[in-house]
């Protein structure tokens, strides 16, 4: 079983972890556990449309709408970068 570290006061405290919705940060949770199936923080194979299901957010409730485009969003705070269907999360190795 992979596992990964995970800073309990940098997720409490990081500007970029308190700029994200409760959604959000499941969708965050979600990516971590998925990146580390490989241990290198790779993501293949996952639509936006999977990892909101995954993260458990409904489609039958307005978080579903609300939270669309957070691939988008983790973009632009430089924690994943996006590439042809593959999302990588940087800094993995730190």
């Amino acid at each position: 079983m992979t596992w990964f570290k995970f800073y309990g006061g940098d997720y409490l405290s990081d500007p970029k972890m308190l700029s994200l919705t409760a959604c959000e940060r499941s969708c965050w949770i979600t990516l971590l556990c998925y990146g580390s199936i490989n241990d290198n923080g790779l993501i293949t194979f996952l639509s936006e449309e999977q990892l909101l299901a995954q993260a458990g957010i409904s489609p039958m409730h307005e978080e579903w709408d609300m939270t669309k485009g957070v691939l988008e969003k983790l973009k632009n705070l430089n924690m994943i970068q996006v590439d042809n269907g593959k999302i990588t999360i940087l800094n993995w190795q730190k």
